[in-house]
């Protein structure tokens, strides 16, 4: 799957992930942002989600290729 970080998708969820993760790190300080910091948190499962989807089939369209 050495492939998979390459994709165009990929590294595309890879920054959506880490600016969440930021964005978290950020609102630490922040009094009253917990609401805000769980729904980062959702979405930020939602796409650590779609990343794993691709990998399975970025794997599944490696497996496939003739060798």
């Amino acid at each position: 799957m050495s492939t998979e970080a390459g994709t165009t998708c990929c590294l595309a969820l890879i920054r959506c992930k880490q600016q969440m993760e930021d964005a978290l790190l950020s609102l630490q300080a922040v009094e009253n942002t917990e609401t805000i910091r769980q729904q980062i948190l959702s979405v930020h499962a939602q796409l650590e989600e779609m990343h794993e989807q691709v990998r399975v089939r970025v794997a599944k369209q490696h497996l496939a290729q003739p060798a």
